[in-house]
């Protein structure tokens, strides 16, 4: 740590968070610190305990869980250990919309903060927090982007996503002093296309951070245009990469083009960081002590293969979510890791529930699987499956350069060789695939209406 740092860390960051904010945050980052050097059954007791605390808050505030338990004939008692919380029904999406009120603590009417997330399907979703689980994510996100050599205070680049809505004048000086203090920049990529990627290059070059925090797959195009231009770019002490998955051969692409490792990151809006990898980079470590993550296949719990992932916050007692299900998959690990750190680990994200493609045959193709099966092509530049029908694909390319017929036409005998002849394949050219309204870039769609 150099001596900015230090001094942003020790002095700076404490003074802008305890005496100015009135925030507690400092003082978890610090708990949390703490924590990793407890041994594997000290985390499990705490996650135990802040679970009995929050359930026990959610029966007597909140009353969409009062009702649920009481429905239920549920006791608390009845849950004796965090394997019993599958005794608590999923909160889905659709119940957050629907009882939004309800899932309020009585406590938090005129308290509970609201944000919304554009989700991967584009449609918004508002949820409430509190005050503490704010402070609690920001606290435990450093910790967490530690571990893949980011310390506070450092010269950080962020190729971003940006607010699409008007801040005003005073919100975007304000904007531009915390970055300043907090010595960052922010790029955002939701404008990236082939007409302006050199200019990215330029302001990443330009600004020359010690650490690149980024949406992977904007990442991936802007690296594999500084290896396909052999463009020389300032080398980073990391790289971390989260909003979508990164599979290893973006990895692979990204460490070439900028020389330095990339640590792997698993958030969402909702409960901001779950999971970081480490530098032995063989699996994302849950932060067990904020948060619980099950994952789950035809309502059981799984281990080393991927699952629905379910997600429960144990700070959030605004609106408290319990078995959370966010549309995501991932693969938990049952195996520990060498760096000593006392959380368990994810193997890997796997996408979307909603990016999976079924065949007319029975088979589950997760949206991973194609990535890997087109990342020779180099002809590609983007491309993304939609899934209208069960015996329909429609594989939608933008194409790296033109005259590349035969290329493409060897794009759909391998995807039919692949997925079987019961599945028509049609081949869509366009010069630009739309990102998400958060963003982000989806592989795979179904709108099988939850068939898949």
């Amino acid at each position: 740590m150099n001596l900015l740092s230090y001094l942003f860390v020790k002095r700076l960051y404490p003074f802008y968070e305890e005496s100015l904010r009135k925030r507690k945050t400092y003082s978890y980052f610090t708990e949390y610190n703490k924590n990793m050097g407890m041994d594997r059954e000290e985390i499990k007791n705490i996650q135990w305990n802040k679970l009995k605390a929050l359930l026990a808050y959610s029966y007597e505030n909140v009353p969409y869980y009062k009702e649920c338990f009481d429905r239920l004939s549920l006791q608390l008692d009845d849950i004796k250990s965090i394997e019993d919380l599958d005794k608590i029904p999923v909160l889905t999406k659709e119940i957050i919309k629907s009882r939004f009120n309800d899932l309020i603590s009585v406590e938090y009417k005129d308290l509970v903060l609201v944000k919304s997330t554009g989700g991967s399907t584009g449609v918004p979703l508002k949820f409430g927090y509190s005050r503490e689980s704010y402070e609690r994510r920001t606290a435990v996100m450093w910790r967490g982007y530690s571990w893949g050599r980011v310390i506070q205070g450092d010269k950080t680049l962020y190729l971003w996503g940006a607010d699409i809505l008007p801040v005003g004048v005073f919100g975007k000086y304000k904007a531009k002093l915390h970055n300043y203090l907090f010595n960052r920049k922010f790029i955002n990529t939701f404008n990236l296309s082939s007409n302006n990627i050199s200019e990215y290059v330029n302001q990443i070059n330009g600004y020359d951070a010690k650490v690149i925090i980024a949406y992977t797959t904007p990442l991936f195009l802007i690296a594999q245009y500084i290896l396909d231009n052999k463009i020389t770019v300032k080398q980073p002490l990391s790289i971390l990469t989260g909003a979508e998955p990164l599979y290893d051969y973006q990895r692979e692409i990204i460490e070439k083009a900028f020389n330095c490792e990339v640590f792997n990151t698993y958030g969402s809006r909702e409960v901001m960081l779950m999971a970081s990898e480490c530098e032995q980079h063989n699996g994302l470590h849950i932060n067990e002590d904020h948060l619980i993550i099950e994952t789950v296949k035809d309502n059981a719990a799984v281990t080393g293969v991927s699952g629905n992932v379910l997600v429960t916050d144990l700070h959030n007692y605004a609106m408290p979510f319990i078995r959370y299900e966010n549309g995501d998959l991932a693969t938990l690990s049952d195996s520990e890791c060498s760096c000593g750190l006392p959380f368990k680990k994810l193997d890997s994200i796997d996408g979307r529930s909603l990016d999976c493609i079924k065949t007319p045959s029975g088979r589950l193709l997760p949206g991973e699987f194609f990535p890997h099966l087109l990342k020779d092509f180099s002809v590609i530049k983007e491309f993304q499956v939609i899934q209208d029908r069960l015996d329909h694909l429609k594989v939608i390319i933008v194409p790296a350069y033109e005259g590349g017929g035969s290329d493409i036409a060897n794009i759909k005998t391998i995807i039919i060789d692949n997925i079987g002849l019961d599945v028509e394949v049609e081949i869509d050219l366009v010069e630009k695939i739309d990102k998400t309204l958060s963003g982000k870039h989806r592989v795979a769609i179904s709108l099988l209406d939850g068939e898949a």
